[in-house]
């Protein structure tokens, strides 16, 4: 295989695997845009869905990415992180390629950081992400 073969097909399998990234935050942006505040976990992720990507390199991306849970003042807090942001084909999920959707006592509260960061300070939870 000629050198500039063996290029063109390496950047169409890094693309690819790139895009499997881009249409699950375009998912995911485009399911979150459907959800209404009081719903009930289930119906959240119901429309969130929970789909994997596994990608090149063994990358893997569930949905939710990631969860959290925190019990204060009598309320149960439940934070699922989704994937909803491409940044950069590193093979690493930073908060700032996910959108953090909140439950308290089971109903959807709210979501987005800038959200999550104020509810973590009335309920005196530690968060290390700062919103511009």
């Amino acid at each position: 295989m000629r050198p500039i073969n063996a290029l063109i097909s390496v950047a169409i399998l890094f693309t690819g695997c790139d895009s499997l990234y881009f249409d699950l935050a375009d998912e995911s942006r485009i399911a979150m845009s459907k959800l209404s505040p009081n719903m009930t976990k289930q119906e959240v992720i119901s429309i969130m869905g929970s789909k994997t990507v596994d990608a090149i390199g063994g990358a893997r991306v569930p949905s939710p990415f990631r969860t959290s849970m925190y019990q204060r003042s009598g309320d149960v807090i439940e934070i699922y992180f989704y994937y909803t942001q491409f940044i950069w084909a590193d093979g690493r999920v930073t908060d700032d390629e996910l959108t953090p959707i909140v439950f308290i006592n089971g109903k959807l509260d709210s979501w987005g950081w800038e959200s999550w960061v104020e509810k973590a300070k009335r309920y005196d939870i530690n968060v290390n992400y700062k919103v511009n």
